[in-house]
């Protein structure tokens, strides 16, 4: 049974064999679902034929609009035309150059603290007149 929770259309349904009752509540984009007994209080209404069909269709469209959601995310995630294999080589390939371009770093590193060391000897051999 289609019905109305404070707002936002739900879907009720008994499962009479394992003697629980299962309420879906849909809200915006986010489902919750409560294991409760039957639906009481004053923010619950059954509906009418009429509105059934219109939350009904309301529910399928928001269905395929995030099931059209996921299939683009997951058709942007990167690496989707490489296999683990190609992946995880062109990951070590970008290891090594980054490895390469660490050592590149480190040496003009090494060199701009030489001339500073030469510039600071240079600066205090000068005399000061």
């Amino acid at each position: 049974m289609l019905v109305r929770f404070g707002g936002g259309f739900g879907i009720w349904a008994a499962s009479a064999s394992a003697g629980t009752t299962l309420a879906l509540l849909l809200r915006g984009n986010v489902a919750h679902a409560l294991q409760s007994g039957a639906p009481t209080g004053p923010h619950l209404d059954t509906l009418d034929p009429q509105t059934f069909k219109e939350g009904q269709a309301e529910l399928a469209r928001d269905m395929i609009v995030q099931a059209q959601r996921i299939e683009y995310l997951a058709s942007e995630l990167p690496g989707l035309q490489n296999s683990e294999r190609d992946q995880l080589r062109i990951i070590s390939g970008l290891e090594e150059e980054i490895a390469g371009l660490e050592a590149q770093r480190l040496e003009a590193v090494r060199e701009r603290d030489e001339v500073f060391g030469q510039l600071d000897a240079l600066l205090r051999s000068l005399q000061r007149p």
